[in-house]
């Protein structure tokens, strides 16, 4: 599990870096770490990324794991698409 981890970590960074996208200055996680945490959690963890968030953050792959918010916290209440 771990050389996967790693490969995924990798294989996400290579491609990151080859369509040049960079971080953004104020970020607290990197955005290879993030894709790495969202695979790892649809490999490893049947899709509960709160349960590969944990296992990345105890295994030290990860150090900074940044608190999520329920989907619905980010929708904007006077949102109407309409028709």
């Amino acid at each position: 599990m771990d050389l996967k981890i790693i490969f995924v970590y990798c294989l996400c960074d290579d491609a990151l870096n080859l369509l040049n996208i960079k971080n953004d200055k104020q970020c607290q996680m990197s955005t290879v770490e993030i894709m790495t945490t969202g695979i790892v959690a649809a490999l490893f963890h049947g899709g509960n990324v709160q349960a590969a968030r944990q296992f990345l953050k105890f295994c030290n792959y990860i150090l900074i794991i940044v608190e999520t918010y329920p989907i619905f916290c980010l929708a904007s209440p006077q949102f109407n698409p309409g028709p």
